[in-house]
């Protein structure tokens, strides 16, 4: 690629749409949640005027606007920064939470996940996911799973597990690609087998386990743009950095937009 067709293709990837890749931030560079009203939005004049086209977060972030979701709806729009979606930490929550991520204009209900004791509360917890899956997608939510670090544990067994014992249709994958992968189960290899069931990815940087920023840890993140046009792919990327104390919010998810542009501009 020379460097007109870089700089073609990182203009192209500012872009809202552009390809089917669109970026987001989750707002917990801010911090999580944002309680208070005037903390989201000062947080979303950060990121729009930055270029992300989307934003993802907690829940509680929106609690103030539970009731009457309309006005904070009309900020959102006023500052052409779009809701992807309320994160929340069971599949239960995530039926209480789809009419408000309807109302505020997102599209999914992210469902942390944890350490399941066994295949019997796998499979448990698979069928929540599913019964959950089904009533948000009748509210116009797509419900997704998040992982963590425990769902990797052993070559990945229980993230197979659940990817195996749920309902494609129903319930997505938000794969947060911050965390120890094993060899035998990377990322690359779930986005080969699993893309059309990928909703978003959520990335960040680490090294030996710790988060780092971005471009100084161990992630691929032109593999994983590599996989990604190969795969067809079309979704959101979304930057998932916590805050940090020697930076400042806004310049931590400047460097890191800075960072995928640079290194997955090549959509």
């Amino acid at each position: 690629m020379n460097r007109r067709e870089f700089i073609s293709s990182m203009a192209a990837m500012a872009q809202p749409g552009a390809s089917g890749i669109r970026l987001g931030c989750q707002t917990r560079v801010y911090g999580s949640p944002l309680p208070r009203r005037e903390m989201l939005l000062n947080a979303l004049d950060d990121l729009a005027a930055l270029g992300y086209r989307g934003f993802e977060t907690n829940f509680r972030s929106v609690e103030h606007s539970f009731k009457n979701p309309a006005p904070l709806r009309a900020e959102f729009d006023e500052r052409r920064i779009h809701l992807i979606g309320l994160h929340v930490s069971s599949p239960a929550d995530a039926c209480r939470m789809a009419p408000v991520v309807r109302a505020l204009g997102g599209s999914q209900a992210v469902v942390s996940g944890g350490k399941l004791k066994g295949p019997a509360a796998i499979a448990k917890y698979c069928d929540d996911l599913n019964q959950a899956g089904v009533l948000c997608r009748g509210l116009g939510v797509q419900l997704s799973m998040h992982n963590h670090g425990v769902e990797l544990e052993n070559g990945g067994f229980q993230l197979r597990e659940m990817l195996a014992g749920t309902d494609p249709a129903a319930v997505t994958l938000m794969l947060d690609v911050g965390n120890p992968f094993p060899p035998e189960y990377s990322v690359l290899q779930i986005v080969r087998e699993h893309s059309k069931r990928i909703a978003g990815f959520h990335l960040r940087d680490t090294s030996a386990g710790a988060e780092v920023l971005m471009g100084a840890g161990e992630f691929d993140f032109a593999g994983l743009a590599r996989a990604i046009r190969e795969a067809s792919w079309a979704g959101w990327l979304i930057v998932e950095v916590n805050r940090r104390a020697d930076i400042p919010s806004r310049k931590l998810a400047e460097m890191s937009l800075a960072h995928i542009r640079k290194t997955m501009g090549n959509q």
